[in-house]
């Protein structure tokens, strides 16, 4: 049994395997389960996507955070031009970016460290 249920199901099932067999690692496939759960929600018929699907699939969800969301649409997009490469006409959007983070580190000194301790 598979575990993609939607029209899409043995294209993301054959394109993990076809990333796998070029050695990409496919740890967590999420991405594909969440693409195939929207793809069964708005009972799409054909593996292909227009823009109006695709701007839907792009929605970013609750308590998604921007990296998240940029992997998730990154991993479909991969997954859609491979659908153009196969002969499926299907919309691809453009890239998504990931902010830089703002993030800076703080580094203790030697006395701050050895006072920790």
């Amino acid at each position: 049994m598979s575990k993609y249920n939607s029209i899409f199901a043995p294209f993301i099932a054959d394109y993990i395997a076809f990333k796998q067999n070029l050695g990409y690692a496919f740890k967590e496939e999420s991405s594909f389960r969440a693409f195939d759960k929207f793809a069964t929600e708005e009972r799409l018929s054909v593996p292909a996507l227009n823009q109006s699907q695709c701007e839907k699939w792009n929605d970013a969800r609750p308590m998604e955070s921007p990296k998240t969301r940029a992997n998730r649409l990154n991993d479909i997009r991969n997954f859609l031009t491979h659908q153009n490469h196969i002969g499926y006409n299907t919309y691809v959007p453009r890239p998504v970016k990931t902010e830089q983070s703002e993030f800076t580190p703080y580094i203790y000194s030697q006395d701050e460290i050895s006072r920790f301790f």
